[in-house]
């Protein structure tokens, strides 16, 4: 058990910091500048080869052409970082997995790097998203579940954050502040699940079952 334990883990870390790292390289249609001219016939594109560590791709030019190739992936120290962030956030998380902030920050963390791996292989933006809600939302409510102990609560976090993580991410991504927006979302999916954890759980300042009515009878 422990070592699926730990093989859980490092899949964990691959996904979150390759999606991550690759985040603020992510547009659509990659490799798809056009060089050469004045003729339309004399038009190129450089080839797309697709790299899985870092995550992303490289844009090679043709046989017989010149230019500067380009690469829509991170640096090796941009990736170790992101690689050692991913780490350090799971086995955060992991330690205190009933912690409910702990644990939503890693799931928003866990939605955003599958997004950004279907993002960079798909290369459209709004397909990629509809498709990391769809597992985003699968993948959280296994993870969230057993942290949480309320079904209910948890499907709803799970159809939740996704979405969140996602949208507070955008904003900033569209000012070239992806790490910004990865630390946004991390926060906004704290705050959703210790919002949804105070509200769902039993108690005088949580929803509460009504009392039965034979207690109310004098």
């Amino acid at each position: 058990m422990k070592i699926l334990v730990a093989l859980g883990l490092l899949l964990g870390v691959f996904v979150v910091g390759n999606g991550l790292a690759v985040l603020p390289y992510t547009e659509n249609d990659p490799c798809s500048t056009s060089y050469g001219g004045p003729g339309e016939g004399d038009m190129w594109s450089q080839e797309m080869h697709l790299s899985l560590a870092p995550l992303g791709w490289r844009c090679v030019n043709p046989p017989g052409e010149t230019g500067a190739p380009e690469s829509d992936m991170p640096g090796a120290l941009a990736y170790v970082a992101w690689l050692a962030f991913a780490a350090a956030a799971w086995l955060l998380a992991a330690w205190r997995w009933t912690n409910a902030a702990l644990r939503g920050g890693m799931c928003a963390l866990l939605t955003l790097g599958v997004f950004g791996s279907i993002y960079t292989y798909f290369g459209e933006y709004a397909p990629s998203a509809m498709a990391s809600f769809v597992l985003g939302t699968a993948i959280v409510f296994v993870v969230d579940l057993r942290g949480r102990g309320n079904p209910s609560a948890t499907i709803l976090f799970s159809l939740v954050v996704p979405v969140v993580a996602n949208v507070v991410w955008f904003v900033p991504y569209a000012f070239d502040l992806s790490a910004a927006g990865v630390a946004a979302a991390a926060f906004a999916g704290a705050l959703a699940s210790f919002a949804l954890d105070h509200v769902a759980r039993p108690g005088p300042s949580g929803m509460q079952e009504p009392p039965p009515a034979h207690t109310l009878q004098g």
